[in-house]
């Protein structure tokens, strides 16, 4: 086939984290294949605290706010249990993504979007938040718990406390 566009899609689990990864081109129904792909993984390997990284750096992605909007809307309809954490790697960091990541957060997801791959595992592994607010204060003396670490997180525009 002549001018046609092609794209190598693949999930797999590896050091505790669900990867689901696309190069070339991105269609937005392969997009959510992809990451209904992913989330079944997750849901059958059993762990606890699903990590999932979506990897688009090497992707031709519609990144269009719409796309994203619809694809925020299937994660929310796919059930990410509590403490879930998903980080999207992409190329560069647009205000679509951004977007994509504010409506997910709204929603009660934890995610995040990265351009830097050994950024997006460490936050990946990271103690989630909702962990961190759940914490016994008698676990980690001097640490911030309960209202503090949530007013915390309100003067950082909640993000991420450290």
């Amino acid at each position: 086939m002549t001018g046609a566009t092609h794209s190598k899609r693949d999930v797999w689990i590896e050091a505790g984290v669900v990867w689901a990864a696309a190069e070339g081109a991105l269609a937005d129904s392969a997009h959510q294949d992809l990451t209904q792909r992913a989330v079944a993984m997750a849901a059958g390997s059993g762990a606890d605290g699903w990590r999932l990284l979506l990897d688009y750096r090497r992707a031709n992605l519609t990144a269009d706010v719409l796309a994203l909007s619809r694809h925020a809307e299937l994660m929310s309809r796919l059930g990410l249990p509590g403490g879930a954490r998903t980080a999207m790697l992409c190329r560069q960091r647009s205000t679509n993504f951004v977007f994509w990541e504010r409506v997910l957060r709204a929603r009660g997801h934890e995610v995040s979007v990265f351009t830097d791959g050994e950024a997006a595992l460490s936050w990946l592994h990271r103690p989630s938040t909702t962990d961190a607010l759940a914490a016994d204060p008698r676990e980690s003396p001097g640490a911030p718990q309960g209202m503090e670490l949530q007013e915390r997180r309100l003067r950082r525009g909640l993000d991420d406390v450290s």
